[in-house]
């Protein structure tokens, strides 16, 4: 009886060891020095946003296949980012990479979904907060705010891939100031924003979800409750809803940062898609 115990004793901790084993090889390096570990890939596409005391003009300025982006050292600038269309295949682009002229650049995404890292790198101190926001006509909603700043001890990586996101709650927070702003232009079939809003968002979330378009919590760092790709809530709006013109951009406020980088790992998931309406 005794060597069946030391026997069903020695059975469970191999198990458990066996178990633990599987644990350690599947859960990423989160303390890892570069997400380059943790995604397990080098990145697809690096964004330098280079913070100056003025612009210098360089060969590279008008090309779209440039990587940097060259922002004031000190004081606010933004960055506009559209997406190549869906299912195009088409590559990232820097069309505007100089935010001293006008006060803002431009980027277009690569077709597809991505993780997004970034870190401040360069020498220590200085630091930059990071507005992401959409906007269209009187309709502004901030999706995300975050601070990054360039620590003594070296970079520190961040998953900011919710940047990109709107969430269920910023979706009704969208249509609710469009239907207000109807009503308040003089619009006699809208009397209460908040009922018109609640149903443009059901019907948008059953599209959504029809379409698998919805990321829930946990598959995106950071989101607190369901959200959505921001360019596929832009392609809803302008395909669907019949509200086109929708922009997102990143609103930076310098204080001495000279060098946030900006990493974009692809996705497995296609984002060539066709909506799928209820029955």
């Amino acid at each position: 009886m005794r060597e069946v115990k030391k026997l069903i004793k020695k059975t469970l901790i191999a198990g458990l060891f066996t178990v633990l084993l599987a644990l350690t090889a599947t859960i990423p390096p989160i303390l890892a020095k570069s997400p380059n570990q943790i995604m397990l890939s080098n990145p697809d596409y690096v964004l330098n946003i280079l913070g100056k005391d003025h612009f210098t003009d360089n060969p590279m300025q008008d090309s779209p296949d440039r990587h940097t982006i060259f922002v004031p050292l000190y004081g606010g600038s933004k960055i506009y980012i559209t997406q190549a269309p869906r299912g195009s295949g088409e590559k990232f682009q820097v069309l505007d990479a100089n935010a001293f002229d006008d006060g803002h650049a431009n980027l277009t995404l690569g077709d597809g979904y991505y993780a997004v890292w970034l870190a401040a790198l360069g020498k220590p101190n200085g630091k930059l907060d990071l507005n992401a926001t959409v906007s269209n006509q009187d309709i502004w909603i901030q999706l995300q705010c975050i601070e990054v700043v360039r620590a003594k001890k070296g970079p520190n990586w961040m998953d900011e891939s919710k940047l990109f996101y709107i969430t269920y709650s910023q979706v009704y927070d969208f249509f609710l100031q469009y239907y207000t702003m109807l009503m308040e232009g003089g619009d006699p079939t809208i009397t209460d924003p908040a009922v018109n809003a609640t149903q443009a968002l059901d019907d948008a979330w059953t599209i959504f979800t029809n379409t698998d378009l919805v990321w829930e919590v946990g598959t995106i760092a950071g989101l607190t409750e369901p959200a959505v790709w921001i360019f596929d809530f832009f392609d809803y709006l302008a395909e669907v809803f019949e509200y086109p013109g929708s922009e997102y951009y990143w609103s930076l406020k310098n204080n001495g940062l000279r060098h946030l980088q900006v990493r974009f790992y692809k996705l497995p998931k296609s984002r060539n898609f066709e909506w799928v309406f209820p029955e």
